[in-house]
């Protein structure tokens, strides 16, 4: 896949969909390419920015003085893959480089975003997870395990606790899951809509209700060996097979403003993978 030595990869997404289909798979393949598309001045896309091949999933390679954008390999091959290279224009020698795929995973469609950097001089580069997640996030069903990805916090009452608990139990939940008290009078620590979007595609973010939060915290406490306090993370099964620590944070640490950027942080990077976990069966179709 290039010069894929020169860059690093910061956080990557890899979802099967509830969707499977052809017209599906040209939506997400949309949404991608739309991403990349300077908008006019009535807020429509302007697709002469790329070439015809662009609307049939063939592959191609469109230049502009801000870096470029490439269909890899086309739907013929079975793996959609576009890759994305954008100068920083603040930071001299960085680029930014973001592969997107859409596949037909036999009974779902499959669709992963991976972003890498380049980082030239300045030797450090923030966590920027890019609006093209949220956007297919919003708009392709994905699913982690059974249960949807979403931008938005899941609330969890009493009624709401078995799948919660099913979810953390799942040995092939793929996303923390990162827990948010509300208290009797109806507060939380923080906005967890906010929240919530800036980690959509890499965590599910569930606010927990006063008459849950009993349940959810002997869980938590029995099964998964943490306590429930105002923030709790919790990760997948096989990271914490692997040494991943639960996590909780209490009210005085959550207040902190430098707590969140923190977390987000470390929650986003945490997906790093090798490219042939981003790809999964996927990589058998991906053209030497």
């Amino acid at each position: 896949m290039g010069d894929a030595d020169q860059f690093f990869p910061l956080h990557q997404i890899h979802f099967r969909s509830h969707r499977h289909g052809a017209e599906s798979r040209a939506l997400a393949r949309e949404l991608a390419l739309r991403w990349t598309l300077a908008r006019r001045s009535d807020g429509s896309f302007d697709w002469s920015e790329l070439p015809p091949a662009a609307g049939v999933g063939a592959a191609f390679t469109a230049q502009s003085q801000r870096g470029s954008v490439s269909v890899l390999q086309g739907i013929d091959t079975g793996l959609w893959l576009m890759r994305r290279d954008s100068i920083d224009p603040k930071v001299e020698g960085r680029t930014w480089r973001h592969d997107i795929f859409v596949a037909d995973g036999d009974s779902a469609d499959v669709i992963g975003v991976r972003t890498s950097v380049a980082l030239g001089r300045n030797m450090v580069a923030p966590v920027r997870r890019p609006s093209v997640i949220a956007a297919l996030v919003r708009n392709c069903a994905l699913l982690d395990d059974k249960t949807q990805v979403q931008t938005k916090p899941l609330t969890v009452t009493k009624h709401d606790v078995t799948p919660v608990l099913d979810l953390l139990a799942s040995p092939v939940r793929t996303l923390p899951v990162l827990f948010i008290t509300r208290s009797i009078r109806g507060r939380t620590p923080l906005d967890a809509q906010k929240v919530a979007d800036k980690l959509a595609g890499f965590a599910h973010v569930l606010v927990v209700m006063p008459d849950a939060a009993p349940t959810v915290s002997q869980h938590l406490a029995k099964e998964m060996g943490v306590q429930f306090d105002a923030v709790t993370l919790c990760w997948p099964v096989p990271a914490a097979a692997r040494g991943a620590a639960h996590a909780r944070w209490d009210m005085m640490q959550v207040k902190d403003p430098a707590f969140w950027p923190f977390l987000e942080a470390g929650v986003i990077r945490s997906s790093v993978g090798t490219k042939e976990d981003w790809l999964g069966s996927l990589v058998a179709r991906l053209a030497v």
